[in-house]
């Protein structure tokens, strides 16, 4: 009989537990190589990755875990984890008994009944944001919180809802692509319809409709994700950064950063090494 683990508990060495109003946060640290067996949790929780990298087993099929993807356990789902050579860290958000209708009620709103992960952009940022109230309560945490819980769930459901509904043509996935590839560049929306053989108009309608973000707004995503990466493993400067990055200065780079993920970029390098216990 495979192990459930009651609120707050995991496998790994804990750093740090703290619960808001039954919404259960959780810091836990992995040796490299670190095994953990099939088990399952007895709340649905999210767990994102602050670092290394891990290999997850679910429901005969394994994902990948890497920097800034945020995975989505239902509860009780059996799984298992084999940590890569680095030490890894993560940080869990476990959905107390008042969530539950988000999670199980189909009739109320599109929700997260299944095994599900996202890789970067608003998802991971609403994960550092909800980290930062973890690490430095105050007074308002509380509501903090529960708020940024509520928006990660939103936020998940959204996404799910958009993949079920449709796959994206061919053109359209090609323009995708070509924007994954080329983000630091000077890219306009002409350019990429020139290239995909569709019109403008035509573009920014559909991708709008597919990704529920404007073809702009998903080029900052994708900077953005990229900046997180760099401040995380690189020494380079925030100039630095923001050039390699696609932004014209530092300034704007700062400004679009602190906007999308909530902390200004020398804070976010600052908690990533306070993290992963690099001065």
């Amino acid at each position: 009989m495979r192990p459930i683990l009651a609120p707050g508990a995991h496998y790994g060495n804990r750093l740090k537990v703290s619960d808001f109003g039954g919404i259960i946060l959780t810091d836990y640290e992995y040796s490299p190589g670190y095994r953990i067996p099939r088990h399952c949790h007895e709340r649905a929780y999210m767990k994102l990755v602050l670092s290394g990298t891990c290999r997850e087993t679910y429901e005969n099929r394994t994902r990948d875990c890497r920097q800034s993807m945020l995975v989505f356990h239902p509860a009780g789902e059996p799984h298992s984890e084999q940590f890569g050579g680095g030490r890894g860290r993560t940080f869990g958000v476990e959905f107390g008994p008042r969530f539950y209708p988000f999670l199980q009620d189909r009739s109320a709103i599109p929700i997260l009944d299944r095994p599900a992960e996202f890789q970067g952009g608003p998802m991971a940022w609403l994960g550092y944001r909800l980290y930062e109230e973890f690490q430095r309560p105050d007074p308002f945490s509380l509501l903090a919180v529960e708020g940024l819980t509520l928006e990660m769930i939103a936020a998940a459901s959204r996404c799910l809802a958009s993949v079920e509904r449709r796959t994206p043509a061919p053109w359209l996935a090609r323009a995708m692509e070509i924007l994954r590839s080329d983000f630091t560049g000077n890219l306009s929306l002409s350019r990429i319809a020139n290239e995909v053989g569709i019109h403008e108009v035509h573009l920014a309608r559909a991708f709008r409709r597919h990704a529920h973000c404007s073809v702009g707004e998903y080029i900052r995503r994708l900077r953005i994700d990229f900046a997180c990466q760099q401040l995380a493993a690189s020494k380079h400067s925030l100039c630095e950064i923001a050039l390699a990055c696609g932004f014209a200065d530092q300034s704007h780079f700062s400004r679009t950063f602190k906007r999308s993920t909530g902390m200004t970029p020398a804070a976010f390098r600052t908690s990533h090494r306070t993290r992963s216990g690099r001065s």
